[in-house]
């Protein structure tokens, strides 16, 4: 007598993101997974034998139903955003090296390790060589490198580098202007940018 199966989805596969082979039962991918979409999958697969198929009856001693459940694993497919394209700060000529200046913010929609970042910067030395500003790898603040004395009105303006996956993944950049404020006016001068934007920014440009 042949008993040969027939393997079916009949639940749960509404969008049509998995088949099954009819003979063999194994279930596979028919349309792209997106785990930022939909985490899980609850499939309502049937087992027929080939002959009530064939015959188009369905006996219910010759077939089965079982649940399959499908868990989406993520995986890193997006890249870092930043929370502005243009980060500015200031500092005062009598800023102490280290002091914080201001905090970059990048994430994306992956999870887990994949949306952990490390930050970098981009930055020109000065004419001794030595960087102007650093950057706390894994939290984006920016902090002083050198003193500024007597350089009221000079401004630097640098990259921030974000990259996914703990610095393994993707990369993006934003840009970050310090101006170096005068502590006695809180004048500031950043001469590439459009005064409506200092204005608007002028809470964190005089701290």
């Amino acid at each position: 007598m042949n008993q040969t199966i027939f393997y079916s989805i009949v639940g749960g596969n509404e969008q049509g993101r998995f088949k099954v082979n009819n003979s063999t039962g194994v279930i596979y991918i028919a349309q792209p997974l997106d785990y930022e979409n939909v985490t899980s999958y609850i499939l309502r697969v049937q087992a027929d034998s080939l002959g009530v198929v064939m015959s188009n009856l369905r006996v219910p001693s010759k077939t089965n139903t079982a649940k399959v459940f499908i868990d989406v694993q993520d995986e890193n497919d997006h890249p870092p955003v930043f929370s502005r394209k243009l980060y500015i700060g200031g500092v005062t000529e009598d800023t102490k090296i280290f002091s914080s200046v201001l905090k970059t913010v990048a994430t994306d929609k992956d999870t887990g390790n994949f949306s952990a970042m490390a930050y970098r910067l981009i930055i020109p030395p000065t004419a001794e060589g030595q960087d102007s500003f650093v950057i706390e790898v894994y939290t984006g603040i920016i902090k002083s490198a050198i003193m500024f004395r007597n350089m009221r009105r000079s401004y630097f303006k640098f990259e921030v580098i974000a990259t996914d996956e703990y610095g393994k993944g993707f990369s993006s950049r934003g840009e970050v202007v310090v101006s170096v404020v005068n502590a006695l006016d809180m004048q500031v001068v950043v001469s590439t940018v459009p005064p409506h934007l200092v204005e608007e920014k002028k809470e964190e440009l005089i701290r």
